[in-house]
């Protein structure tokens, strides 16, 4: 009996041991761990883990996370945020109650039509309210009842935006607190809405816009002192006016719908705008063709960056004569060109940019999302396939090409050796793989063998004095 006592007793000794690390150390393990809700649940393992989560630094509450096993391509089940509530609530009065200071905040919740979402917001605006502590960083992400493509009609959008702006006017200081917002699926009709949803987000430095809209094939406008990123994908308006964003550094966007007239972006005063990415899977007809004059506008004095993502389909680029001048920009990549289309037209840029140093080319038809690749093909055209001969002019500049998609044939090494020819003083050439994680596929080829790699690099370097460096 009395050694099965001191067996116990020396149990419990061994199992204290991790409680008697100090605050720090187990603050410091609990971080390591990719779900907040596992470190709650590590709070149970002592009296002295019971206050850890209210110490974390870091708070990161995904509604996903608490909806494991749901489809999240099912149209028609409604979306809940279940124990995600709960979860808010819990957390953030720990903080409060231990006056700790939260360093980044970030909850994504559904936009539903409960009382959910009013509680999560409560919870943030009585976090911030309290005073006791600081929150460095805030973001709030407002997901739709429904998937966004299956929330194209006007009248859930509509409710979507009716209860943001309840949730805006009846906790303010959880909405000026935000760096960060995401929206999906909103659309605020009102003229006032939009500026009212940014002059409330005082501090907002990120914006992210997924099928939101100001009305269909209305022109979205933006105004905001402090905005750095915004993103917008699937949205159904006219175009976006970056009207006045005097520190935009990065824009981005998806999907934009068809406009007879008008970019995807209007750019106002952009002063700070260094980097421009657009991308859309464009079927033949979907959308028109666009100059790059069109996609950059006056934002071709400041940009350094830019990114046209053609996601395997029809290249919707038209060249034009003269081209714009980009005399900021040192990156450039086109991403997702179909094997069948031409490559030479991508030294459009060449001629655009003097001063670019680096250009990325992405090949491939790969597609993992279950589209059958005879229907996708489809979806180009011969006709499509954009014919373009740059004029006798040398570039300077450049000295790194990226390919990656490379694969042993004649319309690649043409197109080195025609880049070779006008990058007079390019140093580097980089040749990768495509591969896909998702679904485990890899491009056939792609030199693979030391020798494969040697021919390669000899084809690439006959004829030249100075060999460039050529890499896999």
């Amino acid at each position: 009996m009395a050694a099965a006592s001191r067996q116990v007793a020396g149990q419990e000794q061994d199992d204290d041991r991790l409680g008697r690390l100090p605050n720090d150390i187990l603050v410091s393990i609990l971080k390591h761990l990719d779900d907040l809700r596992d470190a709650v649940r590590c709070s149970i393992l002592s009296k002295q883990w019971r206050h850890l989560p209210g110490m974390l630094p870091i708070i990161d509450l995904d509604v996903w996370s608490f909806l494991k096993h749901y489809d999240t391509f099912e149209a028609t089940v409604p979306r809940r945020n279940l124990g995600l509530v709960r979860a808010v609530e819990s957390v953030l009065s720990r903080h409060r109650r231990q006056r700790t200071t939260i360093d980044r905040l970030a909850i994504h919740f559904f936009l539903t039509g409960d009382d959910d979402p009013g509680r999560i917001v409560r919870a943030v605006d009585a976090a911030v309210t309290s005073g006791d502590r600081r929150i460095s960083s805030a973001g709030l992400s407002m997901f739709g009842e429904k998937l966004d493509v299956h929330c194209v009609e006007g009248d859930i959008m509509l409710r979507h935006a009716t209860r943001l702006l309840s949730l805006l006017g009846a906790y303010p200081a959880a909405f000026a607190c935000l760096t960060d917002l995401h929206l999906e699926s909103v659309r605020l009709l009102d003229g006032s809405d939009v500026p009212r949803l940014l002059r409330a987000c005082g501090k907002l430095e990120r914006l992210s816009l997924i099928n939101c809209d100001s009305g269909l094939r209305a022109v979205l406008p933006l105004e905001h002192p402090r905005l750095r990123e915004l993103r917008a994908d699937f949205c159904a308006c006219e175009a976006v006016h970056l009207r006045w964003l005097p520190r935009l550094r990065r824009v981005a966007c998806g999907r934009w719908m068809h406009s007879e007239s008008l970019p995807p972006f209007l750019f106002g005063h952009v002063p700070e705008l260094a980097a421009v990415e657009f991308s859309n899977a464009a079927a033949v007809g979907y959308i028109r063709d666009l100059r790059l004059s069109e996609l950059v506008g006056d934002a071709a004095t400041t940009i350094r960056e830019l990114v046209l993502n053609f996601e395997n389909q029809r290249v919707w680029i038209q060249p034009e004569k003269p081209v714009p001048v980009m005399h900021n920009l040192t990156l450039a990549s086109f991403h997702n060109i179909r094997k069948q289309c031409d490559l030479t037209w991508t030294m459009l840029i060449l001629k655009s940019a003097p001063h670019l140093k680096t250009l990325g080319v992405t090949v491939s038809d790969h597609v993992c999302e279950g589209v059958d690749p005879d229907v996708a093909r489809q979806f180009f055209s011969e006709k499509d396939n954009i014919q373009w001969q740059p004029s006798d002019f040398k570039h300077r500049s450049l000295s790194m090409l990226v390919i990656e998609g490379y694969e042993v044939q004649d319309k690649f090494m043409k197109y080195i050796k025609r880049v070779m020819e006008v990058a007079v003083n390019l140093q580097d050439v980089r040749l990768r793989r495509n591969e896909c994680k998702g679904c485990n596929f890899y491009q056939t080829g792609f030199p693979q063998t030391s020798k494969e790699k040697d021919s390669t690099r000899r084809q690439i370097n006959d004829g030249r004095s100075a060999a460039i460096k050529v890499t896999f």
